[in-house]
Order: structure tokens, then sequence, then C-alpha cells
């Protein structure tokens, strides 16, 4: 992946590749998943992007907690506050996610209130 300096369609489809491919480590292929999520985001309509992910958000995906603040991002795109503001609210409670995700949670959570 790191040679890769095409276009943006060829950089996700390679880690769309990877996370699919079964003969490298699972914990690559579970950060390939988030990378291309994170790739995407930006240039994908919410409501696809929403549709894309859904499949991906299993609590048994080392990455849900990542997977799922790029959810609420989408949904913040998609202008959808409430399901937005649940997906940030489930993060925030969420002890076992990392700190820095939480915290953005909360920070987001803060901004919506006002």
């Amino acid at each position: 992946l790191a040679n890769l300096s095409s276009s943006n369609d060829e950089k996700a489809a390679a880690l769309l590749s990877l996370s699919k491919n079964t003969h490298v480590p699972e914990l690559y292929q579970q950060i390939a998943t988030y990378r291309y999520f994170e790739h995407i985001f930006q240039g994908t309509a919410p409501a696809e992007f929403l549709k894309e992910l859904k499949e991906h958000l299993k609590v048994t995906h080392p990455m849900y907690i990542s997977l799922k603040e790029l959810e609420g991002l989408a949904l913040l795109k998609a202008k959808d506050l409430k399901a937005a503001a649940k997906v940030f609210e489930e993060i925030a409670k969420d002890e076992k996610a990392p700190q820095g995700i939480r915290l953005r949670a909360f920070a987001l959570l803060d901004q919506m209130a006002h």
C-alpha cells in the first residue's frame, strides 16, 4: 500500500481488497476495513456510506468503536442530529472505548447541545 501514489479510487480499492484478503493476518484485515471507511468518508454521500458501513458494525470487530465514531460523523454529515447524538452517547458511555474517542464523543455532544 505504501507505494500507491495514484488515485483515491485505487487507494480505496487496495484497502478494500486488503480488508477481504484471508491470506493476511486478521488484524491487518480489520485495520484495512477501518482505513477504507476513513478514506472514503469525505467523498461518499452519507446514505451510501452508512449503508456500506452497516455490515461492518459488529460489536466483536476490534475497530468497532472507531467505526461507530465514523457512523456518528456520517450521521452529522447527513444532518440526522438525533441519531448522531445517540451514537456519540453510546461511545461516551462505553468505558472500554479508547479515551481519545470518548473525549471526542463528549466534545461533539457538547457542541450539539449548543
